[in-house]
C-alpha cells in the first residue's frame, strides 16, 4: 500500500511541476534501518523517508503518544485526526531537528493471534508468552495482563508458534497473513488496542529549497494521499482477512472495556508527559465520534 501511495505522490509531483521534480522510490532496508534513513533525511543526504512513529519517538519523545493504547477508537476516528490539524503541535517539534512531516498513514489496528484459544479478556493473556511490538507501550500493555513479552525477529515467529515457544503475537492483519501465521495461530482477536502510525518525512532544508509552486504541489499530493491511504488499507485488510479465513483462521470481536481499564494509566501518562502531548491528546479526543445511545 505504501508503495502505491508514494507512487501516486510521485506522479502528482511530476505532473504538477512539469517534470521538474521526480520521486525515486527505494525498497525498505536498502539504505539501512529506519533510524538511519531518518538521520539521512535530517542531514540532507536523503530527501524523504517513510518511518514508523516509534522511530521518531526515539528522538522526539512526545511522539510516543501515538502509541498510546486506545488513543484511536476506529480507523474512521484515526482518519479524521490525520485529516485535521490535531497533530500539528506534535509535528512542529521535529522542525528543530531539521525534519518536516508531510502526512501520516496507518495500516490500522493491532490485534492478538493465538495458538490454542481466542482472547476474551485480559485474564486470557495471563502467563502466555506473546510476541509484542518494539515499543515500550506494547511491552507494558501485555505485562499488565500478566503475559511474558517476547521480542523475537519477525522471521522466527512462525517457527516459534510451531514449536510451542510462542502462545500469541500482537500484530495487524497484514503481518498475520504475510507471515502465514494463521497456519500456526488460527485464532485472531480484534482487540484494536494500538493503531500504527507511519509518517512521511522530508528534510526541512530540502523542502525550503523547493520553489513555492513545487512545495505546494508536494504538500497537496501528500494531503490527498491520506484519505486514499485509509481506503486502500481498508480494502487490503478485508482481503487479508479473507485469505486467512480460507486458511482456516477464525476471527473474534471482543468487548475491549477491560483492556481499556487495564491500560488507562499508560495512556494518561503518555498524554500528560508535556503540554504538547496533552493538547494533542485533547484534540484527538474531541474528534471521537459520538457514542450511540
Amino acid at each position: 500500500m505504501e508503495y502505491t501511495l508514494l507512487n501516486q505522490i510521485g506522479a502528482s509531483l511530476y505532473a504538477g511541476t512539469g517534470g521538474a521534480c521526480t520521486l525515486e522510490l527505494l525498497s525498505a532496508g536498502v539504505l539501512g534501518s529506519q533510524a538511519r534513513t531518518l538521520q539521512m533525511t535530517a542531514d540532507g543526504s536523503l530527501p524523504l523517508c517513510l518511518i514508523e512513529s516509534t522511530v521518531l519517538a526515539e528522538q522526539f519523545p512526545d511522539f510516543s503518544l501515538l502509541s498510546a493504547p486506545f488513543l484511536f477508537d476506529s480507523p474512521e476516528h484515526q482518519e479524521s485526526v490525520f485529516r485535521s490539524d490535531a497533530l500539528l503541535p506534535l509535528f512542529l517539534e521535529t522542525e528543530t531537528g531539521g525534519l518536516t512531516i508531510l502526512c501520516a498513514w496507518s495500516p490500522g489496528p493491532q490485534g492478538i493471534c493465538t495458538r490454542e484459544a481466542p482472547i476474551s479478556s485480559p485474564a486470557s493473556l495471563r502467563e502466555l508468552r506473546v510476541q509484542t511490538g518494539s515499543s515500550d507501550t506494547s511491552v507494558s500493555f501485555f505485562e499488565r495482563a500478566g503475559s511474558v513479552s517476547a521480542g523475537l525477529p519477525a522471521r522466527d515467529v512462525y517457527s516459534s508458534f510451531s514449536l510451542g515457544i510462542l502462545d500469541g503475537a500482537e500484530e495487524n492483519l497484514f503481518s498475520y497473513t504475510a507471515g502465514l501465521h494463521y497456519e500456526v495461530a488460527p485464532f485472531y482477536t480484534f482487540t484494536n488496542h494500538l493503531y500504527s502510525t507511519e509518517l512521511l518525512v522530508i528534510g526541512t532544508e530540502t523542502l525550503s529549497a523547493l520553489e513555492d509552486r513545487e512545495a505546494a504541489v508536494l504538500k497537496d499530493a501528500c494531503t490527498a494521499s491520506v484519505p486514499l491511504g485509509f481506503r486502500l488499507f481498508e480494502e487490503r485488510r478485508a482481503a487479508c482477512r479473507q485469505e486467512a479465513e480460507i486458511g482456516n483462521a477464525v476471527f473474534f470481536d471482543v468487548d475491549n472495556a477491560d483492556f481499556r481499564n487495564l491500560s488507562a494509566d499508560i495512556t494518561a501518562g503518555l498524554a500528560s508527559q508535556s503540554e504538547v502531548t496533552q493538547a494533542v491528546f485533547d484534540a484527538i479526543a474531541a474528534l471521537r465520534p459520538p457514542v450511540d445511545s
